[in-house]
């Protein structure tokens, strides 16, 4: 079976997203944008249509059989506008990913996580700063010109990175709850948080 995990960092400055085989924390492509201009509503639906575009081709290209798609719940620092704006983003790209994706793998899991827990499994500090995460990210995209993109750009794609090992403690073999997850019945955007398709025993 072919597993692989997908990191994105959302955002309207620059999104970034890493695919990697989950045998290996090197990433296999990465990407990143930076939003257009105009309305908050235009915005999120142009990044998140490019964003769930890469993975439908992603999952063509690999012959993808199980996919894990991590993705960093937005966290509310006292700026209204700002939160509404991601979530709005993130709720376009949860949905397209429920409708464009979710047909053509066997099984796809969706997951949400708190950003300590991806900056945890890059360097094994739950608050490090991301300057420690992009460290750990760099040895991994050694195979790539790293140091010729801007500041922001290694950011993101550090991040994505990190998101993308959430999926390797996404079932917890200690019986702890990592990470939780919901079927997709009855499911509607505005809802989704951790979801889950797969077989009835999972």
């Amino acid at each position: 079976m072919k597993r692989y995990s997908i990191g994105i960092d959302p955002g309207f400055g620059e999104a970034a997203l890493v695919l990697r085989d989950m045998d290996t924390c090197e990433p296999l492509e990465w990407y990143t944008w930076t939003a257009g201009t105009g309305d908050e509503f235009t915005r999120a639906v142009a990044m998140s249509q490019v964003i769930v575009d890469t993975i439908v081709r992603i999952t063509d290209d690999y012959d993808i059989d199980e996919l894990y798609i991590c993705i960093e719940m937005h966290v509310y620092k006292q700026n209204p506008p700002t939160y509404r704006m991601q979530s709005r983003l993130l709720e376009e790209i949860e949905a397209g990913i429920w409708i464009m994706v979710t047909p053509l793998v066997d099984q796809v899991w969706l997951i949400e996580h708190m950003p300590g827990t991806a900056k945890l499994l890059a360097t094994g500090d739950g608050k490090a700063s991301k300057r420690r995460v992009v460290e750990s990210a760099a040895k991994w995209f050694s195979r790539y010109e790293w140091t010729e993109l801007t500041v922001s750009s290694r950011e993101a794609l550090a991040d994505a990175w990190a998101h993308s090992l959430v999926a390797d403690v996404h079932r917890d073999p200690s019986g702890t709850q990592v990470i939780t997850s919901r079927d997709l019945t009855n499911l509607r955007a505005h809802t989704i948080r951790a979801i889950a398709e797969g077989r009835a025993d999972e």
